[in-house]
């Protein structure tokens, strides 16, 4: 049984989303206490008090662990079908059903070796037990 999930987020079908989904297996190979999943963000988010994420951001040159969920920005709500991982995990801290929750953010613009060695550091200050 794995000590932490986290859940990988992105669209393999978009080479800027897909970057995290690319380098999942060798996550695992990396860390196999650890379990990787990925995670269509638009179905029911994991219930779990504790969220790990690893997702693509725009904007950012290096991995960064966000770890306040209200810097997140809000995406443009027409419908009940726009509502975005961010505007999901907002409303999970406020509904009390999510106590924290760490989004490991990759840039769009980064080599995938460059990634993977970045989003490795950044797993591991999450989880100081594995260093």
């Amino acid at each position: 049984m794995p000590i932490a999930t986290f859940y990988i987020v992105g669209n393999k079908l978009l080479k800027h989303d897909a970057l995290p989904l690319r380098i999942m297996e060798k996550l695992r190979k990396e860390f196999p206490n650890l379990g990787f999943s990925e995670l269509d963000p638009s179905e029911d988010l994991p219930d779990e008090e504790a969220l790990y994420l690893i997702d693509t951001a725009q904007g950012i040159k290096e991995v960064l662990i966000l770890t306040n969920i209200e810097l997140i920005m809000a995406e443009p709500r027409y419908s009940a079908h726009d509502f975005g991982l961010g505007t999901h995990l907002k409303l999970l801290k406020k509904l009390g059903r999510l106590q924290e929750a760490a989004i490991i953010c990759v840039p769009q613009e980064i080599r995938a070796q460059e990634a993977l060695h970045q989003v490795s550091n950044a797993i591991r200050q999450l989880i100081p037990s594995l260093s």
